[in-house]
């Protein structure tokens, strides 16, 4: 049975299926999405119930696959920790391998390694400039050094696509201040 949970911000429904069991379709998982008002979808695949591991088909609220979420990894050692009473699991993303595990009531993520693509890229969005730090930690990230105003969803799914990004665009983090 599906979970609804929350990590850092974000929302995801996870849930364990069986080997052999069907991925949801996009249109699925678009629809999950939009009905429970969550930003991804993650099904942990038993690939060893012995030891605990899975393998990984992670899709955002589009429908689209991504390679891996360090937020919906820590959801998914709640998951495990309180359905299946494992305090570690190994995943296999499309980042490769990552570790999980419950200590003391708290979930923790062994993170892929990150690579710096630029340690500046400015990117430019009509008549404003915003410079960011880009990077992938599992998937690619433009942490851009700068307080938006009200949350600017319009302005943040601009930046994520911007062409210095890619094909594969970014997901973007704002940070106040920056780095000391």
């Amino acid at each position: 049975m599906p979970w609804i949970l929350s990590g850092a911000g974000n929302s995801f429904i996870v849930e364990v299926l069986e080997d052999g069991d069907k991925l949801p379709t996009v249109e699925s998982v678009q629809k999950f999405c939009r009905s429970h008002n969550v930003d991804g979808y993650l099904a942990l695949v038993k690939s060893d119930s012995a030891n605990k591991s899975f393998d990984w088909a992670f899709f955002n609220r589009d429908g689209s696959e991504a390679e891996f979420c360090g937020n919906a990894a820590r959801c998914a050692q709640y998951f495990i920790f309180h359905t299946l009473n494992a305090t570690k699991a190994e995943h296999r993303t499309l980042s490769g391998q990552v570790k999980t595990w419950t200590e003391n009531e708290r979930h923790w993520v062994q993170m892929p390694k990150a690579e710096i693509f630029q340690e500046s890229v400015l990117l430019q969005i009509d008549e404003a400039s915003h410079e960011g730090f880009w990077c992938d930690t599992g998937v690619p990230h433009v942490v851009i050094f700068e307080k938006p105003g009200p949350l600017d969803k319009e302005l943040s799914r601009r930046i994520r696509f911007h062409p210095k990004l890619g094909p594969r665009g970014a997901n973007v983090t704002w940070v106040q201040g920056g780095i000391a």
